[in-house]
């Protein structure tokens, strides 16, 4: 095959600053003139361009999406139909994040109810779906409540077995990966749990709730290859930094301190020929207010009772409280 002119192809000629969508940007190779002085038609003479492509980190490009190459041939006078390449598929790995709590031994749960001096376990898991594609540069990052005192981290089971307390640490009551890591493929769901331990503070007050989230980020690619293309900013690889960089999960357990739990009943009134809750005029009424009071440090404690108009408070010096308690005797202290 000759040609009349020098046949020389550089780098194609991209259209700048291209529109995502489902032909996302052309290359076009400009020949010239060939001309194909081979008269033997047992041999086909061919032309082959070989060139690369990168799958753009922009929100068109989701797993599961075909994306179809095709390409044109045209010439002075003629253009031929479109060929195509198979579909290539975009894939993406998929990392789940979950987390539980549990005080006192009892069952693992997203919320649990405790108070002051309580043993509590936070289990992080971490879920490489089955056959999902392998996950880079993992990171675990959970900051632990500042109320759990003294917290350790008291396993790491990875059912694959690569995984172990040493590649995780607590930064005050941070849990953090020490290094980043990779999750390989696995023909298998891959589970990585992490089991954190300590004890509720005496601060903890009636009411306050402790949510706390684990949160898990990895990569598409291995390393830092950076801008893949010259001709666009998002020839890079997916992370888990925001927007389309979508690749984190999360999983969020709530420590939540026994509330006061206030309840008011009738103990008793003055006089045998009514019943309670009905009442003679000029009968006294009794009334009991009970208020659980949580293991721990509650302030500013106040008894309110509203009474209706229609009832005047008795104030004879028959009114008292009581301090009742499940624990055995000298264990449990009311102070003020």
């Amino acid at each position: 095959m000759n040609y009349t002119n020098p046949l020389t192809i550089g780098p194609a000629s991209p259209s700048p600053n291209p529109t995502g969508g489902a032909n996302g940007t052309s290359a076009t190779f400009n020949l010239g003139t060939v001309t194909n002085s081979n008269t033997n038609n047992a041999v086909a003479e061919t032309i082959t361009i070989t060139y690369r492509a990168v799958v753009l980190n922009t929100a068109i490009n989701q797993a599961g999406q075909l994306r179809n190459n095709s390409a044109v041939l045209s010439f002075t006078g003629g253009t031929l139909p479109a060929v195509s390449a198979p579909d290539i598929t975009i894939i993406e790995s998929q990392v789940g994040t979950t987390k539980t709590v549990s005080i006192n031994g009892g069952p693992d749960s997203s919320s649990v109810n405790g108070d002051a001096d309580d043993p509590v376990v936070f289990k992080i898991t971490l879920t490489q779906a089955a056959n999902s594609p392998d996950a880079f540069e993992v990171t675990v990052n959970d900051p632990i409540p500042g109320v759990v005192l003294t917290p350790m981290i008291t396993s790491v089971v990875d059912s694959a077995g690569l995984l172990n307390l040493a590649n995780f640490t607590l930064s005050g009551n941070t849990l953090q990966s020490v290094a980043p890591f990779d999750l390989i493929s696995q023909t298998a769901n891959r589970t990585i749990t992490i089991t954190v331990s300590g004890v509720l503070s005496q601060t903890v007050m009636p009411g306050q709730s402790f949510p706390n989230t684990a949160t898990t980020r990895w990569s598409s690619l291995d390393g830092t290859p950076g801008q893949r293309s010259l001709h666009n900013v998002d020839a890079i690889e997916r992370d888990g930094s925001g927007g389309v960089n979508d690749y984190i999960s999360t999983g969020t357990a709530t420590v939540n301190i026994f509330p006061t739990d206030p309840t008011k009943s009738i103990a008793r009134s003055s006089e045998a020929h009514t019943a309670d809750p009905n009442l003679a005029i000029g009968e006294i009424v009794r009334y009991r207010l009970r208020i659980r009071l949580p293991e721990g440090s509650t302030t500013n404690l106040q008894f309110k009772d509203n009474i209706p108009a229609g009832l005047q408070y008795i104030n004879d010096g028959t009114a008292k409280f009581a301090f009742v308690t499940n624990m055995v005797a000298g264990e449990s202290t009311l102070r003020h």
